[in-house]
């Protein structure tokens, strides 16, 4: 009985903890929010953008920084031009201002089976939640980069897949004062390998790759004129 007894006293005891530490959690004190925290910007140089990290000397991007400056809201970036681009499958919209996906649409894909629209999207630079594919070359050396902030034309800004076709293609030529001569150090690349490389299939590649380097590289010159 005594024994009965002491298990009944424990049980009680452990409900009553249980009590507590669940009101303490909803009702107890809580400790106060953080203060804010006060960071100061490096200043940036003319040659590269705001939001865009330091290259070591390796040529890797910096380490960040540990403490994490407070971001404000800011108006979506200027998209340049939209070059749009049509595939029995995908509707893309693409920006000559940095070469960004900023759009992806579904077209045979509803978000409401019983309704044709809207169609699911993938990618919007519209709205509080932009979601877009960005990307860029940066440069160890300095001077320009064909990075998201660069300007890029095309041949056409409408682009549709015809019936037959298998793929297509569409090219994004950097208007900028160092794509000539990237475009020169690439062609010289090629045209070295494919004449002394090691490897026949890079070489190959690399001899069926040179005459579009060429092209893109007379194309980069005559909008320089």
């Amino acid at each position: 009985m005594d024994n009965i007894r002491v298990s009944l006293w424990l049980t009680l005891l452990g409900m009553v903890w249980l009590v507590y530490t669940a009101w303490n959690a909803d009702y107890g004190a809580r400790p106060p929010p953080p203060g804010p925290r006060t960071t100061t910007d490096a200043p940036q140089t003319a040659d590269q953008p705001p939001d865009l990290p330091s290259l070591n000397e390796q040529g890797g991007a910096a380490p960040p920084q540990q403490q994490l400056p407070t971001v404000a809201a800011q108006p979506a970036p200027s998209t340049g031009e939209l070059i749009h681009v049509q595939t029995d499958v995908l509707d893309v919209r693409i920006a000559s201002q940095g070469g960004d996906l900023v759009r992806a649409d579904l077209p045979q894909h509803r978000v409401h089976k019983d309704m044709p629209e809207p169609v699911i999207r993938l990618l919007d630079d519209s709205g509080p939640e932009r979601w877009v594919f960005q990307s860029g070359v940066r440069s160890a050396v300095g001077g320009d980069e064909p990075n998201h902030a660069a300007t890029f034309r095309s041949a056409s800004n409408e682009y549709m897949l015809e019936p037959g076709q298998d793929e297509l293609v569409v090219t994004l030529d950097w208007v900028g004062d160092g794509q000539i001569s990237a475009h020169e150090d690439a062609l010289s690349l090629m045209k070295n390998y494919a004449d002394k490389g090691d490897t026949p299939s890079l070489k190959t590649a690399a001899g069926e790759i040179a005459p579009k380097v060429q092209e893109h590289l007379d194309m980069a010159k005559a909008l320089k004129k």
